[in-house]
Parts: structure tokens; sequence; C-alpha cells
């Protein structure tokens, strides 16, 4: 059996595969990634041995479990596979994240040193202003802001889409009146330097 991985979250499978006893099974596709994109692109759902269209109540079903186990500091990840011919190796890997069947979710945990909350407080009690940028789930990112001391209430939560929607001046009125509890979630490599940027900005301006 042959291997080939087209993108970060999509690997093909070469082989006389069958999952859902469809004959033209050359090619089996499994995918991972963000809950809600994974379910985005997934027109059915597996559930008891067969594929059935996905209808709005399934799909509100799954993101209430994800949400579920997000808020419990859980880094939560949806599965689905797509199987078909030849022209599935064909594919750009756009087009293979398209009429996926939905699996279900997996869900890890991986627990902040125990440390850290210590180290949080005495910057705390220094006056150093300690903020969270991650790429995960806003309500996993909560759930550990929560967990380490870093928020003492409920963290303000700003994620990269809304990021992306923040003028400087904004994101730096932001920076300037939150000083505890900010919470940057979902966010790209670019965003996180745009924020140390601004930062640098907020500091010297104060």
């Amino acid at each position: 059996m042959k291997i080939t991985e087209y993108h970060f979250s999509n690997i093909l499978l070469e082989g006389h595969l069958e999952f859902d006893n469809t004959e033209n099974s050359q090619y089996l596709i499994f995918t991972k990634g963000s809950t809600l994109d994974v379910l985005q692109h997934s027109r059915y759902l597996w559930h008891s041995g067969e594929r059935l269209e996905l209808t709005e109540t399934q799909r509100e079903e799954v993101v209430a479990a994800n949400d579920q186990l997000a808020s419990q500091g859980y880094r939560v990840l949806g599965a689905a596979t797509r199987q078909g011919g030849a022209e599935l190796n064909q594919l750009d890997h756009n087009l293979l994240e398209q009429d996926l069947t939905f699996l279900g979710l997996v869900a890890m945990i991986d627990p902040a040193r125990p440390e850290v909350a210590d180290a949080i407080a005495l910057c705390h009690r220094a006056g150093i202003q300690v903020t969270m940028i991650t790429g995960d789930y806003g309500l996993t990112a909560a759930a550990i802001a929560q967990r380490i001391g870093l928020a003492n209430g409920k963290p303000r939560i700003i994620t990269g889409e809304q990021l992306g929607h923040l003028s400087d001046t904004q994101l730096r009125q932001i920076l300037h009146k939150h000083k505890t509890g900010l919470v940057f979630a979902r966010v790209m490599p670019e965003q996180k330097l745009r924020l140390v940027e601004a930062y640098k900005t907020v500091n010297i301006d104060s």
C-alpha cells in the first residue's frame, strides 16, 4: 500500500480498500483538522456502520460535543474520510476536502507544566502583563487560561479572524485596556508577529 500526503490534514491511501462498500474504492482519504473546518467540508456522517446524509441537527450535535470537550481544556480534532477511484489522485488538495464523511472527534490534552501557574502569579505580583497567544480553539484556550491563573474570571478571547478585522489603533487600545486575562486564539504565525509588534508600540507609548 502506498501512502501519499497532500496536505497537513490529508492522507491519501492507495489500494483496494473498502470503507462503505463502494465499488469504486481504489483510494481512501483521511482528513483531520479543526472540528468546525472539517465539519464544514463534510456532507455525510458515518453512523452505526453506514454513511448517512449529514443533517443540520447532527451538525449542531457535533459542535456541541466539540465545545463541551474544549471547555474542559481538551484540544479537539475532527476526523473525516472520502472514498473514490483514480480521479481522487488527480485532485488538488482543496478539492479533496469536499463531500467528506465525518467520522468523529479526537480529544487530547496537553497539560501546562506544574510551575506555570506559580510563574504567572509571580508575574502578576510584579506588575508584568501576561497574554496567551495560541492556535488552539477559543474554548480550549479559555479553559487553560483559567486553569493556570492567567484570568481570575472569564478571559477576553479574541480569535484570529476577529484580529484580522482590527486596525492597528484598535488593537493597541485593546492591549492597553486589558492588562490581565487576554487570550488570542486560533491565530496564524504572521498574526503572532503582529501582536509582538503591537505590544512594542504600546510599551513605547506608555
